[in-house]
């Protein structure tokens, strides 16, 4: 036998299909703690979403956003929240376009933003983190990058992990 598993989609597809599993997550609750974490981190009062795609579908990146604003105005007064998204539907190339990611995480940090919350995928993830290494690099300041999904600090490269903050998970039971 064969199972398949749909994560954030709608539920009503596995009453239609016996062998789908559908598990919904509230992405918006982690991404309020996320938010909490970079209000309380932040030096310059000003903290980014970075989205691959500005949607809700399947725990789209509006759905972080919506949780992160949230989480920092719930934590600290007077820090600025922006968001960024690397593509509008009906283009959905933005999770996969790292460098468009890395470009808006950059213009984000050199406008001020310290702290950016990736809800770009794993692929424009890259990007985000990218971003952070450069400015490190070229400027020799400490910008953080909240990771996605993942514990970023886990499964991105070594020469990326030491700008992860932290990192929202997604916890698939076993």
């Amino acid at each position: 036998d064969m199972w398949s598993a749909l994560l954030d989609g709608p539920t009503d597809v596995s009453r239609a299909a016996l062998d789908l599993a559908s598990e919904l997550h509230d992405v918006a609750a982690g991404a309020f703690l996320a938010g909490v974490a970079a209000a309380r981190t932040t030096r310059s009062g000003r903290v980014a979403v970075v989205g691959g795609v500005r949607t809700v579908r399947g725990g789209g990146p509006v759905l972080h956003e919506a949780g992160f604003r949230a989480g920092v105005h719930h934590a600290a007064d007077g820090v600025e929240v922006e968001a960024h998204y690397v593509s509008e539907p009906p283009d959905f190339t933005g999770f996969m376009d790292t460098e468009r990611a890395r470009r808006l995480t950059t213009t984000a940090y050199r406008q001020g933003v310290d702290i950016v919350f990736q809800a770009a995928g794993m692929v424009a993830g890259q990007g985000v983190l990218e971003a952070a290494r450069n400015w490190h690099e070229a400027t020799g300041a400490w910008n953080w990058v909240i990771g996605g999904d993942l514990d970023e600090r886990l499964t991105r490269e070594s020469r990326l992990r030491p700008f992860v903050l932290t990192s929202l998970r997604r916890q698939i039971p076993s």
